[in-house]
């Protein structure tokens, strides 16, 4: 176990012993009913800070442990409880936001005084409290550092997995020499005993994508966008529904040839995603597309906006909602053998643009128009815009091209194009520009007009023949000159 998960371990478990001696508090502290008429009642007034945004916390709950006696901060943090028992008294607080966080249930006391206003102030832990908890010593909290915890559990069993990872990734831009460069950093953090984890110095600034693993047992990917809170908990489920599916290597016709290895399949499992979607003013949308991108796997919805994807493989996705005229929305599931879940989901309206610049237009022109041009000539496979948007990710658009051969593992794709015994990997463009398959991955194909792909080399278009003759993808988007 690492000192992180050794720290995160010991964070849980005080906050277990505050709990418990919290419930000793209380029984401490209850009244009979002879004694509350003798020591009468008091009322309680504070104010909760939240230390994580710097701002009075609006709409906690707040209560007296051990009975009904509760009340709701403002918009300033104060917030005012009648009736309460006089004597030491316990008080906690929560909110949805610390519910997710994994936060509530923090024990803070109150001397109460018959006929009399008692205050207090309560606050959330800070940042930097959290991160000496959670983070080894080795790290240094920064401004653009965040935290991501939670645990990794069994889908079917609901399990917590010891030794699992969580697997995080993102895209960075670096300087090489003179050139901007694309690059793709992963951290990874390895569960405890109980299952937890906690990853320490993600950034906060862009999104990124989490996995898990433990052993043959994998989730999808989760989005994140961390932002001002620095702060996210996510129970994460893994199962073996998802596992890549290798074919045995096949003869090689020579001793230098490459064995071929079938492109990985994801394996249907038995879990059922239900619901319907909706817009603001809970009008039923039909025609939306719901995708799974995990599984490589879409429906629509009816006329009634109801949608049903079946025989999903169990653990934690995610899902994508898509429709003409409406912003796109990305949530989570975390799906189980065997059962039913319900998402119901409410499309955001579309941002508006702003005007395209006349320039910018006929530059994308010029793209579409070679573009077109090189279909009419033949010679490669081509996607169109039609073709591509019912499409959950990349990964899925290059698999529908037999000529290509698609394999996933964990974080990584790898794109090669076979000729029988022996294997290549081909140029990557993105825009015209030379790329690569790790870039290419992140490129959503709803922002794509046209995808190219040669695997000959006499096939090659004069523009993209370079050094690699194995063959060219070359992928549009709707933003190119």
């Amino acid at each position: 176990m690492n000192r992180s998960s050794r720290l995160f371990s010991a964070s849980i478990a005080s906050l277990g012993m505050a709990l418990a001696c919290a419930a000793i508090a209380t029984i401490a502290s209850a009244q009979s009913p002879a004694q509350v008429s003798t020591q009468g009642v008091g009322r309680v007034r504070g104010v909760i800070f939240d230390s994580l945004s710097g701002r009075p916390l609006r709409g906690a709950t707040v209560f007296i442990s051990g009975s009904n006696k509760l009340g709701l901060s403002n918009d300033l943090g104060q917030f005012t409880i009648d009736s309460v028992v006089a004597g030491r008294q316990s008080v906690s607080f929560s909110t949805p936001l610390l519910d997710s966080l994994g936060l509530s249930g923090m024990i803070n006391s109150v001397q109460v005084v018959a006929g009399a206003l008692s205050t207090m102030n309560l606050a959330t832990p800070s940042f930097g409290t959290l991160w000496r908890s959670l983070c080894p010593r080795t790290l240094v909290s920064r401004v653009d550092s965040g935290i991501v915890f939670g645990s990794v559990r069994n889908a079917a069993t609901e399990a917590p997995l010891r030794g699992a990872r969580a697997v995080f990734s993102w895209t960075a831009m670096e300087a090489n020499g003179k050139a901007l460069a694309m690059n793709r950093p992963v951290l990874v953090a390895r569960t405890d005993s109980l299952g937890n984890f906690a990853a320490c110095g993600l950034p906060t600034d862009i999104a990124f994508t989490m996995e898990a693993d433990a052993g043959t047992m994998i989730s999808g990917g989760v989005d994140f966008n961390l932002f001002e809170s620095r702060l996210a908990h996510r129970d994460i489920l893994v199962s073996a529904e998802l596992t890549p599916v290798v074919a045995a290597p096949a003869r090689p016709t020579s001793r230098m040839s490459a064995p071929v290895v079938a492109a990985p399949k994801t394996l249907r499992g038995t879990s059922t995603l239900t619901g319907t979607v909706r817009d603001s003013r809970g009008a039923p949308q039909g025609n939306t597309l719901v995708t799974v991108p995990s599984a490589d796997t879409s429906g629509r919805t009816d006329a009634e906006g109801r949608y049903l994807i079946e025989r999903l493989p169990a653990g934690t996705q995610s899902i994508r909602v898509r429709k003409l005229g409406f912003g796109p929305t990305a949530m989570q599931v975390d799906l189980r053998p065997g059962q039913t879940s319900q998402i119901d989901v409410e499309l955001p309206a579309a941002t508006v643009l702003a005007k395209v610049d006349v320039k910018a237009a006929r530059g994308a022109g010029v793209a579409r128009q070679e573009f077109d041009e090189r279909k009419k000539i033949g010679g490669g496979h081509f996607l169109t815009e039609r073709e591509l948007e019912s499409r959950p990710d990349m990964t899925s658009v290059l698999s529908a091209l037999s000529a290509l051969k698609v394999r996933r593992n964990n974080m990584q794709t790898s794109v090669t194009i076979d000729r029988g015994a022996t294997s290549c990997n081909p140029a990557v463009f993105l825009d015209g520009r030379p790329s690569s398959v790790d870039e290419m991955t992140f490129v959503q194909p709803a922002d794509l007009f046209g995808v190219e792909v040669y695997t000959h080399a006499a096939d090659i278009p004069a523009r993209f023949i370079g050094i690699n003759q194995c063959g060219v993808i070359a992928i549009w988007t709707k933003f190119a000159k």
